[in-house]
Parts: structure tokens; sequence; C-alpha cells
């Protein structure tokens, strides 16, 4: 996870300070001295500043630093005797406090003339560990003065970054992003400018997206593209990748859905109101029944009933009869007579031989017509005189 506090960091600049030794007698009578032996070479006060390490966690670094968490500074090149000093535990001898962290004098063996100096700046002891940041440079010592070298120290990438503004897009509006790459450093401190590689060179990241239509990627400028949306679908998000030489590292471009038209509600059809079935009108029915015949039978004359039956009826009947003289209703014709439980009594008088149609007719217009046939048996008793004849004797 990458620290976020801010650590103070400053431009290295090495103070040469070159003493010379010169002759200061002369010869006996007063001769020239003879010149001495040339110095080639000797122990050179190198003076290096190192800020004062953050009591928190690691924010940004200038571009030309040295970094506070350097724990050892090493001395290398052409005519140069490899020296490295510890700077893990300040103060030391190297190092006192100053006014924003620490004054190191290193004595360094530099060779009188042109040559180059490495410096390198690591985080752990004895030139180990991780390097921070580093330099090579070209020097000219001149012997007999002060030699004042401005160094700048470059930063050591150890992982890339991606920052990508803004880091979403909406449909249909086409955007320009920038996405802006750098580095942190092996303590997570962020690097500002450009940074070398672990093997000191030039970092040279490339970057690409998954949507080169849709997401296109413009020219470097700087440590920056741009990069174009074009306001297509992308959803939900697409990448871009940021790739060098040992590196490589993501990140999301988020993208809105196009809102969908809403698809209007059908209209409802309209459920038509069912026409009410009728209730089955009850049927009527009249015992006796018919028989076999197809009638009503009374054989003999007089008062005689039927039963009317209709469910759930309790209304009257209005009763007629087509032959009153063979069959006539108690009342006379259109005579009624009330139903109760669905049961009715209908009186009529059977009055001579003959048929008749009885007809039934209930409170909702319903007809029943009852079929009669009255069969009255008449028995005659003749009287027969007797003759008897007398014979002889």
């Amino acid at each position: 996870m990458k620290r976020n506090v801010l650590a103070a960091f400053a431009a290295a600049a090495l103070l040469i300070g070159i003493g010379c030794s010169g002759g200061a007698g002369g010869t006996a009578g007063g001769g020239i001295a003879p010149p001495q032996a040339p110095i080639h070479a000797q122990s050179t006060k190198v003076t290096l500043f190192i800020p004062a390490r953050p009591a928190g966690s690691i924010g940004k670094k200038s571009p030309a630093y040295v970094s506070a968490f350097t724990r050892s500074v090493g001395f290398t090149g052409a005519g140069i005797t490899s020296q490295t000093f510890s700077t893990t535990a300040l103060p030391n001898a190297y190092c006192s406090a100053v006014t924003g962290g620490w004054n190191c004098a290193f004595n360094v063996d530099l060779s009188i003339g042109s040559g180059t100096m490495t410096v390198t700046c690591y985080d752990a002891d004895n030139g180990t560990g991780n390097i921070l940041s580093a330099t090579t440079t070209a020097i000219d010592i001149v012997g007999g003065q002060d030699n004042s070298i401005p160094l700048t120290l470059s930063g050591y990438a150890h992982l890339l970054t991606i920052t990508v503004t803004p880091n979403a897009v909406a449909f249909g509006t086409p955007t320009d992003l920038s996405a802006t790459w750098g580095a942190t450093d092996a303590q997570g401190a962020t690097i500002i400018g450009l940074p070398l590689n672990s093997t000191g060179n030039a970092v040279n990241p490339t970057l690409t997206s998954d949507a080169p239509s849709a997401l296109a990627v413009g020219t470097l400028a700087g440590q920056t593209w741009t990069v174009h949306y074009d306001g297509t679908d992308i959803s939900p998000s697409q990448m871009l990748h940021l790739t060098a030489t040992g590196y490589s590292i993501d990140d999301t471009v988020v993208a809105s859905s196009p809102t969908p038209s809403p698809t209007p509600s059908p209209t409802p059809t309209p459920t038509p109101t069912p026409t009410p079935t009728p209730s089955p009108t009850p049927s009527m029915a009249a015992f006796p029944t018919p028989a076999g015949s197809g009638y009503v039978e009374f054989t003999s004359a007089g008062a005689k009933a039927l039963t009317v039956l209709e469910a759930g009826y309790n209304g009257n009947y209005t009763v007629s009869s087509d032959a009153p003289g063979v069959l006539s209703v108690v009342g006379g014709n259109g005579a009624t007579f009330a139903s109760s439980s669905g049961s009715a009594t209908v009186n009529v008088t059977a009055n001579t031989s003959g048929t008749a149609n009885l007809t039934i007719t209930d409170g909702g217009g319903q007809v029943l017509v009852v079929p009669v046939r009255v069969t009255i048996s008449t028995i005659t008793i003749g009287w027969a005189q007797a003759h008897y004849v007398a014979k002889g004797a």
C-alpha cells in the first residue's frame, strides 16, 4: 500500500574541497627550491545534505533529491577509490544535525583532473538493498582550490503508477481524458519527474486501450497522454494498460450504460363484463304425472287434486281448463293457487268422460300444460221380465 505522508528532499550539491601542498622554503644561498612532485589524488571532503526522515509515511520527492530514507551512500568512478558511507543511524561520524536534516561530510579519494563520478543512495546499510536515487556526472578536479560540482540525482522506479482524469465517462458525451504516468521508489514515495529503471536507464512506457476505437490513446507529451472517448457504449468499464520493460500496471475507466428508451406500456384491453349466465328457471311438474297414454287419468267423477312442484317458487299459479265440461277448475278458469316451499295443490273437478288440457302458469310466465283424460265407468242395471209357460199335465 502506498504511504502518503510528506517527506522532505533536497537537490544534492556536492562541495568538493581539494587542498594542495605548496613548498614554502628555499635552498641555501637563496636558490630556487626544486618543484614538488605533482599530486595525483588526495582525500577530498564531499558534503551531502540528507533531509530529516518523516515521522509518518511518505509523500512526494523532488525530481532532484537525496531521499530521506537513504541508509548508505556509495561513491564510484574512474580514478576514484570505491567507498560506501553509512547513514543508517544519525547523527554519526559523518553527519551532524542541521535545520531540516543532516549535513554529511564524506572524505572521498578523488583524482585531480577529469573523470566521472557516480553517487548512489541506498535504502539499506553498506551499499545494499534498493537504489533510491543515483547519478553519474563528469568531474574536473582542479588542485589548489575548492571544487563545487552540482549533482542531480534521479529516482529509481520500483513501481509505475497511472492516474486517469476523469476516470469515468458518460455514454453519449465525447470526453478527453488525461492519463499521466509516474513511479514510486522502493520506499513507496512518489517520484516527481522522469525516473530511471532498475538498470539506471530511462523508463519508456507505452499506454494501450482495451477499446482503441472508442477509447483512443493519443501521443505522449511529457508524462501525459490524451485519451479520447468518442461517446459510444463501452459500459461497464474498459482498461488502460501502462507497460514498460520490467513494469506493468492497469487502470479502469468506468463508463455509464445508455439509458434505455422506456417501452410504452400497452394500453390494457378492457375486460368485457361477462354477460351473466341466467340461472335456469326451475321447471314445473304436476303429480300425478301423465301415464303411458300421455294423460293424467281420472276414472271417477268428483273433486280431484294435482300437486305442482317448482323448486324455490313461492308465488301463485293461475289455472285454466280448455274443457271445463269435462274437467273444471275449482274457482273457475283463472283461479289462483298459492305455492309454498315450491309446492302447490291445484283443485279440479272431473265432470264427465272426455279429455281436457289443464294450463298452469307461474308468476314468471312459465307454462305447464297437463293433458287429463276423464273416464267415468257407468254400470246400467236392467230388469228382465221372466215369462213362465205352464205346461199341461
